[in-house]
């Protein structure tokens, strides 16, 4: 067993697999825990026993922001949304729904939940599902809590029903806080609607484009955001988000005399 300490968070990870012991293990750690806002686990580490971790949650009162990375089970989807009475209001999940069967039920758990605030979707690899895409932005617009998302998204084309969808929501809803775009090709309308969901909604902070093609004229607008405080982070790569996010390379500058100011 891997335990990590590290300012508010506590991450823990299981290193065998007999799991029979891993939700005591987890309980107690819990139980001792008073100063840690942040549970770092892995949904591989809890398989068969996500009846326990549901009870965990709701006997929690520390912990406000779960991280569960692998989350591919419905079981654990289930585990984390149909939880009573629980502290939990932020919600991270690296590497997870990376099966197409999974997020139409993740979606109607997303929609049934009422307790989180903020839902991080932005993984190493963006979402192509247009139907998820879509199904998400709609539900999110009429959500009662979930106030801030962040979102890796995937192969926007020129008036696609994904750029469509993503404009109209960039445009008219105030939750898309940070957002990843990757393998896409990005029009002066979706630059348009990026610089009116930052500078007029005053709610999009963060945007990194990955083997995307962005013209010179368009870098530079976003750029003036930058300059401005309305965006606290904003990249240009070449490479995906999985070479960037492990260090294997720095941001793209290509021919442009532009000086990019985001690292993750």
């Amino acid at each position: 067993m891997v335990v990590e300490f590290k300012n508010q968070s506590l991450k823990v990870r299981f290193n065998d697999s007999y799991h029979n012991g891993n939700i005591p293990m987890l309980n107690q750690l819990l139980l001792q825990n008073k100063i840690h806002r942040t549970l770092n686990i892995s949904a591989c580490d809890f398989l068969g026993h996500e009846s326990d971790l549901q009870r965990r949650f709701e006997s929690n009162r520390t912990v406000t922001e779960l991280i569960m990375e692998y989350s591919n089970n419905i079981d654990i989807l289930n585990a984390i949304f149909n939880s009573k009475k629980n502290a939990l209001h932020q919600l991270k999940l690296p590497q997870s729904l990376s099966i197409p069967s999974i997020l139409s039920p993740f979606c109607e758990l997303l929609k049934k939940n009422t307790t989180f605030v903020e839902i991080d979707l932005m993984d190493y690899t963006g979402f192509k599902e247009e139907a998820f895409i879509i199904k998400l932005l709609d539900l999110l617009r009429e959500h009662k809590s979930i106030r801030y998302l962040s979102l890796h998204v995937e192969d926007i084309q020129l008036s696609n029903q994904k750029e469509t969808y993503m404009i109209k929501s960039l445009r008219r809803d105030k939750f898309i806080a940070r957002l990843c775009i990757s393998e896409s090709i990005i029009s002066r309308e979706f630059i348009e609607a990026l610089y009116h969901a930052s500078k007029v909604n005053d709610t999009l902070t963060y945007v990194n484009f990955y083997n995307s093609q962005v013209t010179g004229k368009d870098k530079a607008q976003l750029h003036s955001l930058y300059a401005s405080g309305n965006l606290l982070q904003l990249g240009f790569y070449e490479q995906t988000r999985w070479h960037i996010t492990v260090g294997e390379s720095k941001p793209s500058r290509g021919k442009s005399t532009l000086k990019f100011h985001s690292y993750q």
